[in-house]
């Protein structure tokens, strides 16, 4: 996603990033590798995280207070002005995965991903980007659970969109 998204930033803008990911990341997770990380400074974050925490069977409600902890740390600790917020994807798309565990997977998704439109809502300065995009064999990996390159470029195409309106506009 990140490599996508600064390719089609680039062409516009000077930029500076860093990348702050783990495979099987959770949302605490995260928060502790931006606590660890030194002070910085930039004009904006994407946070894409959701999908493990919702794997990994943790409360929705305990996911919503470190979202809200982890858009405060990113503001207080880069000087963030802009933070997009990526939607959960589309897991109920994924029909290899057997029903019920397809269903409760869904409506986790479904509640995970209202609250993160539910924080743009409240604090200032952060946008939801959906993450809907079609989930057929041209845009997943091989595991058929994780998006390929042709997905995070498209994700990356509507994160730019926006962030290029942000800044313009600005």
């Amino acid at each position: 996603l990140s490599g996508h998204l600064m390719e089609t930033l680039k062409k516009r803008y000077n930029c500076r990033w860093k990348i702050l990911a783990e495979s099987g990341l959770t949302t605490d997770g995260l928060i502790k590798l931006v606590d660890q990380d030194p002070k910085d400074y930039f004009d904006f974050a994407v946070i894409a995280v959701g999908m493990n925490d919702i794997v990994a069977g943790k409360n929705a409600e305990k996911w919503l207070q470190e979202m809200i902890l982890l858009n405060k740390i990113l503001t207080e600790k880069y000087k963030v002005s802009t933070i997009i917020i990526s939607g959960i994807p589309p897991v109920r798309k994924l029909k290899h995965v057997p029903l019920p565990l397809r269903f409760v997977i869904s409506s986790k998704a479904f509640v995970f991903d209202s609250y993160l439109k539910l924080i743009c809502k409240k604090l200032e300065d952060r946008y939801y980007i959906g993450n809907n995009f079609p989930v057929n064999k041209e845009t997943m990996a091989v595991d058929r659970f994780h998006p390929n390159s042709v997905y995070y470029k498209s994700w990356a195409i509507k994160i730019s969109e926006t962030l290029i309106n942000i800044f313009d506009n600005n």
